[in-house]
C-alpha cells in the first residue's frame, strides 16, 4: 500500500469517527430534550427543576429557546395532543411552535393551551441555566456577556460554576471576567483564606461590582488581616477613579 492510499484510508477513518461523534452528540441532545419535556409537564416543581438541569447540561441551543420560553411564561402543553409548545400572543389567538423541533403548528386559542407553571426558585435556576449555556457558547462575546451578567449577582455557587470553565477558557477578556466573578463569589464565603486570596485577585480592579463586593465584606468582616487588606485595596481603587 503506497503513502497516498494510506493517507486516504486514515482520512476516511477520521471522517467516519467525526461523523459518529456528531451523531452521538445529536442523539444525546434529542434524548435530553425528550426527557426534559416529560418532566416539564409534571405538576411537581422538583421534576421541573430536574428538567432545567437536563436542558442546561445536555440539550444544546434548542434548550436555550425552551428555557427562555419557560422563564417568559410562554411554555405550554397543547391540550389536543399534550405536545410541549411555545406560544406567543397574536391578537385573539396564539402562534404555536413545537418546543423541541421548532415546527410551526399554526394558531390556536388560549383555551387550547395549558401553561407550564414555575415558581421563584425555578426562575433563579433558569436564569443560571441560561447563563451556563452562554458560558459554553462558541462565540467569545456571548461568553463574555454571560460572565458579566454574573458580576451583578456575586455568589459562592458562581465560583463553583466557573472554575472548570476558567481552566478551559482561551479568550483573555473572558478569563479576566471569570476570575473577577470567581473572586467575588469567594468574598461571600466564610473562609478567611478565601477572602484574602480573593481580595488580592481583585486588587486594582475598578469595576463597580468589585468595589461593592469589597465594601460589603468590609462591613461584616471581623478578621484583622481581612479588614486591613480590604481598606488598602479600596483606597487603591479610589485613587484610580
Amino acid at each position: 500500500m503506497n503513502l497516498v492510499k494510506i493517507f486516504q484510508w486514515l482520512l476516511l477513518i477520521s471522517l467516519s469517527m467525526a461523523t459518529t461523534l456528531v451523531n452521538a452528540a445529536a442523539v444525546m441532545q434529542d434524548d435530553a430534550l425528550n426527557s426534559a419535556a416529560v418532566l416539564l409537564k409534571s405538576a411537581s416543581f422538583k421534576d421541573k427543576s430536574k428538567a432545567v438541569d437536563l436542558l442546561s447540561a445536555h440539550a444544546g441551543e434548542q434548550a436555550g429557546m425552551v428555557l427562555e420560553a419557560f422563564l417568559d411564561n410562554r411554555l405550554y402543553t397543547a391540550k389536543t395532543d399534550k405536545r410541549l409548545v411555545i406560544a406567543d400572543s397574536r391578537g385573539d389567538a396564539y402562534a404555536v411552535t413545537d418546543a423541541l423541533t421548532n415546527e410551526d403548528l399554526g394558531r390556536t386559542s388560549k383555551s387550547g393551551l395549558k401553561i407550564i407553571t414555575l415558581n421563584n426558585s425555578l426562575r433563579r435556576q433558569i436564569r443560571e441555566a441560561l447563563a451556563l449555556l452562554d458560558l459554553r457558547h462558541p462565540d467569545a462575546n456571548r461568553r463574555l456577556a454571560a460572565v458579566n451578567q454574573l458580576l451583578d449577582r456575586p455568589a459562592a455557587e458562581h465560583a463553583q460554576l466557573l472554575q472548570p470553565l476558567l481552566q478551559q477558557e482561551q479568550d483573555d477578556r473572558v478569563r479576566e471576567a471569570m476570575q473577577i466573578v470567581t473572586a467575588l463569589g469567594a468574598l461571600t464565603s466564610d473562609d478567611v483564606q478565601q477572602h484574602l486570596s480573593a481580595i488580592e485577585t481583585l486588587e486594582g480592579n475598578v469595576h463597580p461590582a468589585v468595589r461593592n463586593g469589597l465594601a460589603k465584606l468590609q462591613r461584616t468582616a471581623q478578621d484583622p488581616a481581612v479588614m486591613k487588606k480590604i481598606g488598602q485595596v479600596l483606597e487603591s481603587i479610589q485613587s484610580k477613579l
